[in-house]
């Protein structure tokens, strides 16, 4: 390279505060580095980590509470087991109500989540369950914060009743807490003052992890796209506001890895909590997570770029570091996988060592990524890099390491000017993985009758000779295989039907097809259908923010109408409330389908759906998806929750259908919410940025499952994938449902009525029909189902607040419709 570009190390730097930054021109450029001073976290601390040893420390950044007992200079410590607060509801951890577990918070310290109600409420809720202090953990997208600020705590109107204490963590550090419970590991804290003798302020200059950092970020910038680049790593401002706000550039992942390798000593341990900062910010550093192989303590994958970033540093600008944290924790996982085979050289004499090979794998992969790479440019770099440098010997290490955080083979970046749109997969290399190893294909939904066609493949990934192979199905009561239609000798015994597809040659896939007829009588059975062809004339339009309901009616999935929420720029709540709809006890899987499709802007706005059983009062958020559910984790900021899973990003211009079991709901009358929600900016580029919802159907839901297993004649079923639900459709959606046939033997009474009106009716079927009171334009004012057959069965219903006037009495299913006028006095 050229020579004269010096690098202008600037210590104390007094331009800026709690950060750093190099400058880096292209090659024969002098860089500036730019080291602040830090705000010391205190002359005092208020609480420490006591076990497991991997956390243990004092808890340097917290937030003190105005109200409740103070954490006084010589008192003694508050020690106990953290304990997550659960109240039992979707959004429990907010301790927003009473505690459900207060024989486990009795005595300990409460974990409580920010969120939905005052600190003082979350404190009183805690002490009430017999907690002895309480942790209330900061969340990311609070006024468009990371979640690493702390506050100071306001009691708002319970504060005053609050006795014991209360601190606000950085999230990094409530998350570290919480991992450890999840895997099964206790904490320990302890509330207690501590007092140092230390300056208001620290030089960040004494911090080599952070020189290192900021040094290697002329590394990643010159080497990336070339020496004469140096701009290949950038973020953008995609709204035009003046501030870049998108980019999946990993410049701050590659300079925290370079400063943690070179760093390395002797006698550490790839388990061990690494943080970068621990000088300037103690041992929770200045990233989310400490960087560790361990999952427990740093969790990232490939998903958390997109929520989790970007973040918001103080003057209110864009920060990219906690896009680039993942590629800092696949290279520290890289560097001792390596380790792990070659050896550990802290002197970095051995360039045969593990941490010398991890090293030049990365810098390498820097050379050979494009300019404004993504993450899976990154990763197949490095894969290049092993290929040339090491013959591709080190090819699985490197397949295991990023498929472990959501970088395998099926992982897609989209566009690596977008943090948001990458879709993470677990897969390794195939090859990788030595056995023999199935795959099938088959249609999730079927109609009643249909065939079936199920495609396999078979491959051995076990090195030497072939192997004698069997191909196990195991097709559920209902299915049954159609004898000759596939190439191989098939023997049937029972519901399970075996293939001799013969040698099986190492990595030479074999494919074939097969045929399965379903059962004409079996089906799921639909008791209600919103085809929204009347556009939605029986539901609740709502607005929760700013006076606006952007749906609509549009084009549906069969051509005819549906619904539409559209998703602006704006920040907007809104959303559509279904009737009661009353759901029977005596089917087996009741469960709600709903077909939609959607274009929105990535983890920012999004769709979720809850329901509620007194009429709308209160909503309880839906989690319990059999098919399709929520895809994304939603920002803190679109609706004030922490923690939300809903429908965002796109379903590239299709319809899906999503299945709800609606088992818990069985004897009660339901209304269900669907809400759509979007921050202030970004919208996507699509013909329709929103979300169209059609053909909203109950039902009583039957599936078949199918489950294929490879094997040899010694050990059929050596390697079994995982089972495929099948939906068996009901015909209501496609029949004729509004012919009326009136096969339903159907009588009134009284008629005219005041207060109650009865029906008698029966089928000469056994079968789930729909009911439905309705006025005579056809806006529906109640809705029932029944099992009947060919006995007659009395249902009442209430007429008490029904206005004066003439209606109609419904009964329907997929063979046939009846009805019956009646008049309300």
């Amino acid at each position: 390279g050229n020579d004269s570009d010096y690098v202008r190390a600037e210590a104390i730097d007094g331009s800026g505060v709690n950060n750093a930054n190099f400058s880096t021109p292209p090659d024969g450029g002098s860089g500036r580095m730019q080291m602040y001073l830090w705000d010391n976290p205190g002359g005092a601390s208020f609480a420490s980590i006591n076990s497991p040893a991997e956390l243990a420390g004092t808890v340097t950044t917290v937030g003190e509470a105005n109200y409740g007992q103070p954490i006084a200079e010589g008192a003694a410590p508050i020690s106990g087991k953290a304990v997550l607060y659960s109240d039992g509801t979707q959004f429990g951890s907010q301790a927003c109500n009473a505690a459900t577990n207060s024989s486990e918070l009795a005595g300990n310290i409460a974990i409580i989540d920010r969120g939905s109600c005052e600190f003082g409420r979350k404190s009183l809720n805690a002490e009430e369950a017999g907690a002895i202090a309480v942790v209330i953990c900061n969340i990311f997208g609070v006024s468009g914060g990371d979640g690493e600020e702390v506050i100071t705590l306001g009691g708002g109107a319970d504060g005053g009743l609050v006795n014991i204490p209360t601190l606000m963590f950085q999230l990094s550090v409530c998350n570290s807490i919480k991992a450890s419970i999840s895997a099964g590991i206790d904490v320990d804290l302890s509330f207690v003052y501590t007092g140092f003798d230390e300056p208001n302020e620290l030089d960040g200059s004494y911090e080599n992890g952070i020189i290192a950092h900021e040094f290697s970020h002329g590394i990643s910038n010159r080497l990336t796209g070339g020496a004469n680049a140096a701009g290949c790593l950038q973020t953008f401002d995609t709204d035009a506001d003046g501030m870049v706000d998108s980019g999946e550039q990993m410049g701050e992942g590659w300079s925290d890895f370079i400063g943690m390798i070179a760093t390395i000593k002797e006698g550490d341990s790839g388990a061990d909590a690494k943080p970068i900062g621990a000088y300037v910010r103690g041992e929770s550093g200045i990233r989310r997570y400490p960087y560790s192989t361990d999952m427990k303590i740093c969790p990232l994958t490939y998903n958390d770029i997109r929520v989790g970033g970007p973040a918001v540093d103080a003057d209110d600008s864009f920060a990219p570091h906690p896009i680039g944290e993942l590629i800092a924790a696949i290279g520290w996982d890289l560097t001792w996988a390596l380790i792990d085979q070659y050896g550990l050289d802290p002197t970095w004499q051995d360039q045969n060592s593990g941490n010398y090979i991890a090293a030049r794998l990365v810098i390498d992969g820097m050379k050979l990524q494009p300019c404004q790479p993504g993450y899976v440019d990154a990763r197949d770099a490095i894969l290049f890099a092993d290929e040339l440098n090491n013959d591709g010997v080190n090819v699985c290490t490197i397949w295991e390491v990023f498929a472990r955080r959501g970088l395998g083979m099926m992982a897609d970046q989209g566009s690596s000017l977008d943090h948001r749109d990458g879709t993470e997969d677990f897969t390794a290399m195939e090859t990788c993985i030595e056995k023999l190893k199935v795959k099938r294909e088959i249609a999730e939904l079927v109609q009643p009758g249909a065939i079936l066609t199920v495609d396999v493949e078979a491959i051995n990934h076990i090195p030497g000779d072939a192997i004698a192979t069997l191909i196990t199905e195991k097709l559920q009561e209902g299915l049954s295989y159609i004898d000759g239609s596939a190439p191989f000798p098939a023997t049937v015994n029972g519901n399970i039907v075996t293939f001799d597809i013969g040698m099986l040659e190492y990595n030479q896939p074999i494919e074939f097809s097969y045929k399965v007829a379903a059962s004409v009588d079996v089906r799921s059975v639909s008791f209600n259908l919103e085809d929204l062809e009347d556009g939605g004339a029986n539901f609740e339009f709502f607005d929760l923010d700013n006076g606006f309901n952007f749906f609509f009616e549009t084009e549906g999935r069969n051509g005819t109408r549906a619904l539409g929420g559209a998703a602006p720029t704006t920040e907007v709540d809104f959303g559509i409330i279904t009737p009661a709809y009353d759901i029977p006890t005596n089917i087996e899987v009741p469960a709600l389908r709903f077909w939609h499709k959607y274009d929105l802007e990535a983890s920012s706005d999004a769709v979720f759906l809850s329901i509620s059983t007194d009429g709308g009062d209160t909503w309880e958020y839906v989690t319990d998806f059999l098919k399709n559910g929520y895809n994304d984790d939603i920002q803190y900021g679109t609706f004030a929750i922490p923690a939300l899973r809903a429908f965002s990003g796109s379903t590239n211009g299709e319809f899906i259908d999503s299945y709800v079991d609606l088992s818990a709901y069985k004897g009660e009358s339901i209304k269900i919410r669907f809400r759509l929600g979007t921050d202030d900016n970004t919208t996507v580029d699509a013909d329709f940025p929103g979300w169209i919802i059609d053909d909203i159907e109950l039902m009583d839901l039957t599936q078949y499952e199918v489950e294929t297993c490879i094997g040899t004649l010694a050990d059929p079923e050596i390697e079994c994938n995982d089972s495929t639900t099948i939906i068996v459709d009901t015909n209501l959606a496609t029949s004729t449902k509004d012919a009326e046939s009136d096969i339903y033997d159907m009588t009134l009474y009284p008629n005219p009525a005041k207060t109650k009106i009865y029906l008698d009716v029966s089928s000469p079927i056994s079968e789930i029909v729909q009911i439905k009171l309705t006025s005579i334009e056809g806006r529906v004012i109640r809705t029932s189902a029944a099992r009947l057959n060919n006995t007659v069965q009395t249902i009442g219903f209430n007429l008490v607040d029904i206005d004066r006037g003439m209606y109609l009495m419904q009964v329907q299913s997929e063979n046939g419709l009846s009805t019956r006028k009646f008049v309300k006095n």
